[in-house]
């Protein structure tokens, strides 16, 4: 069988407010995944040489069981695949990974330059962790208009190149995006769900969007070869007379391990989006809120990655302006 080569691990959760123009996005440039795979080699070949001087089977056993997951199209069937994967392997891992003895003092500290952040946390595989979450928006009242299922603004954006799977689907009051990308090839999908409204007259400087839904966020990504990036967010959107804007309240990076697999997973109820944007919005004029979802996947070599985000169970979409 042929050994794959496992690659690095980043866990970037994110919870963050901005405007597009101006956002920091949890999403890794290709620079800084190039700079630390090079980091991550020395320690990957250390894991791997361990693992490939085992002579129980069971290297050859998870080696196969990757491969599946990777090959794997149908997302509810790679679910499956993955818990089975972390219940047979994870101990045999484990010890191979503690007997590397990586430090991972001297790793943070290389990870931080590379990453231009000192706020994080290394997990048991050199993954890491940031929390970062933005102050709760005031609540205007000149201006309130509530809007509830079913909501008539329904936008869709999928595609990417290579051998990928790519979709946005919003249907009655569920939007989600799922992105897939293998062998080199990357996608991004992007689903909007939202109503217009018109603002009353006069002249306002802020105005807030809130909605109230169910949320479900996964992702993985795979230690198979080559690097690989999974990316989940969440967010509201305003579009107006010379006015789009996207803030992402909640945004999630998967990126693979050293070896093994790394993955993430979202489950709120009831969960609240909601953010203020500052500017000169004029009355009388046409505006849109939505709330936004969006998804990023790409796989180096023969890796694997998948990202989903989903909202359903909608109680509301609200907009307040003052």
């Amino acid at each position: 069988m042929r050994h794959w080569r496992p690659l690095l691990y980043c866990l970037l959760f994110t919870l963050v407010s901005f405007q597009t123009k101006a956002q920091k996005s949890a999403e890794l440039s290709s620079a800084q995944m190039a700079a630390l795979e090079q980091l991550m080699e020395p320690h990957r070949k250390k894991v791997t040489d361990i693992l490939e001087a085992d002579k129980s089977g069971q290297y050859e056993r998870y080696l196969a069981d990757l491969e599946a997951i990777s090959n794997e199209k149908n997302p509810k069937v790679v679910r499956e695949l993955i818990v089975s994967l972390k219940r047979n392997h994870y101990s045999f891992i484990k010890a191979a990974y503690q007997k590397a003895v990586i430090n991972h003092e001297d790793l943070r500290s290389k990870v931080a330059k590379i990453i231009n952040n000192n706020r994080f946390t290394l997990d048991e595989f050199g993954g890491i962790l940031i929390d970062v979450v933005s102050p709760a928006a005031s609540l205007p009242i000149r201006f309130e208009a509530t809007f509830t299922c079913p909501l008539s603004v329904q936008e869709e954006e999928g595609g990417g190149g290579g051998v990928t799977l790519c979709d946005a689907s919003v249907n009655n009051c569920v939007a989600y995006a799922t992105s897939m990308g293998e062998i080199a090839g990357g996608c991004r999908s992007k689903a909007g769900i939202g109503e217009h409204f018109t603002l009353s007259q006069g002249n306002f400087t802020k105005m807030t969007i809130s909605a109230r839904f169910d949320l479900n966020l996964y992702g993985f990504a795979l230690a198979v070869g080559g690097y690989s990036q999974s990316n989940s967010k969440v967010g509201v959107r305003i579009k107006g007379p010379n006015l789009d804007q996207t803030v992402i309240l909640l945004d999630r990076v998967v990126v693979a391990p050293i070896v093994f697999i790394s993955s993430f997973e979202t489950k709120t109820a009831n969960f609240q989006a909601i953010h203020q944007f500052n500017g000169s919005f004029a009355g009388n004029q046409d505006f849109t809120a939505l709330a936004y979802f969006e998804t990023f996947s790409i796989g180096g070599g023969a890796g694997g990655s998948f990202a989903d985000s989903k909202g359903d169970q909608f109680d509301f979409i609200k907009v307040t302006a003052e």
